[in-house]
């Protein structure tokens, strides 16, 4: 039975949320406070399978089991990007959901940056204007597999190394140890964790993380 207190959370909106429907609201509220364009990878109509809809999306592997006798793989898969700027750099920003096979069956959800010269190295455009509308989607299909960096250079945070912020599967949040998002894991770390209860995260998790990646991803030069 639902307590009298919890009730009247739904009632009033007032309820904890998921940290994956946290991510989700932030990144929908990103886009409505700032400019941005969005191309959808996957159609909204609904008229697409499942089988459809994931071959459909981009997909970054985040972990894999392999043996003599089977093949299992866990993917980070988007559904869309948006093209955000700030200042003189033209973002790349896109929300992942799990799909695949139980490796990395950890995480539920992430929130990609990516500079958008990134994307371009070792192609023939110069900039995203450059490439063919109708070809952009596929374009954004494959360059998100390459976004993370060399094992090297990314170390455990491979392949989340492009990450601003992880949700994992004990409804927690997670930051990478490097790049933007360790960045704004100093700015909002603490506060994010004094946001969760046992119910989930209060509602003025959303702004902040609105705010937090405003401000990290504004003052990149």
């Amino acid at each position: 039975m639902v307590s009298f207190a919890r009730l009247q959370q739904l009632v009033t909106g007032t309820a904890p949320l998921s940290a994956k429907d946290v991510l989700a609201e932030a990144y929908a509220q990103l886009g409505a406070r700032n400019p941005c364009v969005e191309y959808a990878l996957v159609e909204a109509d609904g008229r697409m399978n499942p089988d459809e809809r994931w071959e459909s999306m981009a997909h970054r592997i985040i972990a894999e089991d392999n043996d003599y006798h089977r093949s299992r793989t866990g993917y980070m898969s988007y559904d869309r990007v948006r093209i955000m700027p700030w200042g003189c750099v033209d973002w790349v920003i896109a929300l992942g959901e799990k799909t695949g096979s139980y490796p990395g069956s950890q995480y539920l959800s992430d929130m990609i940056a990516v500079p958008a010269g990134e994307l371009l190295l070792e192609t023939e455009y110069h900039c995203l204007e450059s490439i063919p509308e109708e070809q952009r989607c596929s374009f954004f299909r494959s360059a998100l597999q390459w976004i993370y960096g060399p094992q090297e250079t990314c170390g455990a945070d491979l392949p989340f190394s492009n990450s601003l912020i992880i949700v994992q599967n004990d409804g927690t949040f997670k930051f990478p140890k490097s790049g933007y998002g360790a960045r704004m894991g100093q700015d909002i770390g603490k506060p994010l964790a004094e946001y969760h209860t046992p119910q989930g995260y209060e509602r003025k998790t959303i702004p902040l993380l609105v705010t937090g990646i405003e401000d990290i991803l504004s003052s990149v030069q």
